[in-house]
């Protein structure tokens, strides 16, 4: 080491000790640019470090130098927590995460070290993994307790939202083996209930920790309409009819039970009791107000579909759909009913425009007299007629208009004619059906092929009479 450095080295450690460590950081840093493999000029630069990212660096300098140095090592595991912690601090978490990783991985024992990973984890299955592995080197540590409640109730939401029902069983499980008293996760095992009778059990513990509590009085309600359904065989689920066995039709209030055929609900309804089903959806609702049953909401969009009320259906079978497997039938039943009401909805919109809307002629022509002449004989027919003076005129109409059900084209106009017109409207995706009735001062043999070539549906030879022009309308369109 120079004599330089090493006088910079001796003031450096000598401003440390004596507190000021702007000074300090000054000194050391320009022995470490002179001397960057000055192991104590490192080591003593981290203890006065402006962030603890950067005592970070410093030490993790001093071991690429110097692995055995030990006071390294014991300085970095601190620090590395710190810095992680003010990572977490600022909202970064990526860095964060880099930081803890590196601290849990050398240093498995680290109960704050894995409190803190599980802070910036990237799922709440993850940050209760962290959090168990905190909790295990200290159990009495309230903070992690209490930590871990609430994240493994959102991982076991997390779990059934993904499909993964026996997961979310066992994370609720968990907060309830835990705490006795955990109530959102008494009533997330009740729906996760295999059997109504474990449903009810769990919600009578509910009740026993909350007398008053009104959803879980109404889940109890409908958990022992279940159990009694179970019992006596079979009970509608809309008008309590009980029967031996499952029938396909309920016999009291003639509703369809199933989706697995679909069909009999696409026809008009027969047989059902409204008033019945009416009541049903009512009393669901108000259940479903309070609680986000799954098996409700299926059964409420039943109810709907039986009343041939598709949207509302629709709506409550995609709330219960949401929550099932990606092969669940469910999932397959609603996307079929998805694609008929779609269907429905199409022709509803054509019946509209065709109850509706008059059928447009377009008339193209540079003669005033031809486009009035033609106009009034259209309008009086029942047709909206639609008029250009040359072929700019009719693209722009067209285009702001919409798309007329014939256009009546002169073929020798200003600036583009007949035949240009036509070639771009059979070019053009939502024009390319639309006849074309060409309107020609000439009746060469020519000009008609020409015209054909160009796309026109029919030649007309002026001077014509009204009739024959409407004549030839009438064979490809009708007025409404």
């Amino acid at each position: 080491m120079s004599q330089a450095a090493q006088t910079m080295l001796r003031e450096g450690i000598a401003a440390a000790r004596a507190g000021n460590k702007p000074l300090t950081r000054q000194l050391l840093r320009e022995v470490t640019r002179a001397e960057p493999r000055n192991e104590v000029a490192w080591l003593w630069l981290a203890g006065v470090a402006e962030s603890p990212q950067e005592a970070v660096l410093h030490l993790e300098r001093v071991l690429t130098l110097n692995p055995a140095n030990e006071r390294a090592r014991e300085g970095l595991r601190a620090t590395r927590l710190r810095a992680g912690m003010a990572e977490c601090q600022a909202g970064n978490k990526p860095a964060a995460r880099r930081w803890l990783l590196a601290l849990t991985e050398e240093q498995p024992d680290n109960a704050q070290g894995w409190f803190w990973l599980a802070g910036v984890a990237d799922t709440p299955q993850e940050a209760v993994a962290h959090l168990e592995r905190a909790l295990a080197l200290n159990p009495d540590d309230l903070r992690v307790a209490q930590s871990i409640q609430s994240h493994r109730l959102s991982a076991g939401v997390a779990e059934y939202k993904a499909g993964r029902p026996e997961a979310a069983r066992d994370y609720f499980a968990a907060a309830v083996e835990q705490d006795p008293h955990h109530v959102p996760a008494l009533f997330w095992l009740a729906h996760l209930a295999e059997a109504p009778q474990d449903a009810l059990a769990y919600i009578e513990r509910v009740l026993e920790l909350e007398p008053d509590n009104a959803r879980a009085q109404q889940s109890a309600e409908n958990y022992r309409r279940q159990l009694d359904m179970t019992l006596a065989g079979w009970q509608c689920g809309f008008c309590q009819a009980v029967a031996a066995a499952e029938p396909t039709i309920c016999p009291e209030c003639g509703a369809l039970l199933s989706l697995d055929d679909l069909e009999p609900f696409f026809q008009p309804a027969h047989g059902i009791n409204p008033r019945l089903l009416r009541e049903a959806i009512q009393r669901d609702e108000a259940m479903l107000a309070e609680s986000s049953d799954v098996t409700l909401a299926f059964q409420v969009g039943l109810a709907y579909l039986n009343l041939r009320q598709l949207d509302e259906a629709l709506r409550y079978f995609q709330v219960a759909a949401r929550f099932q497997p990606a092969d669940h039938p469910l999932r397959g039943q609603v996307k079929a009913l998805w694609q008929h009401k779609q269907a429905l909805d199409a022709e509803a919109r054509n019946r509209a425009r065709t109850q509706e809307a008059p059928r447009t002629i377009l008339v193209v022509d540079d003669s005033p007299t031809v486009r009035k002449l033609v106009t009034m004989t259209m309008e009086k027919q029942g047709f909206r007629v639609v008029d250009a003076a040359d072929g700019q005129a009719a693209v722009e109409r067209i285009r702001t208009g919409g798309v007329p059900d014939l256009i009546l084209l002169d073929i020798t106009m200003p600036g583009m004619d007949g035949y240009q017109v036509c070639r771009l409207i059979r070019q053009c995706p939502e024009t390319q059906r639309v006849p074309v009735v060409m309107l020609s001062g000439k009746d060469g043999f020519f000009d008609k092929i020409r015209g054909r070539m160009a796309g026109s549906t029919e030649y007309i030879t002026k001077p014509f009479k009204p009739e024959v022009v409407l004549q030839v309308v009438q064979k490809y369109v009708q007025p409404r």
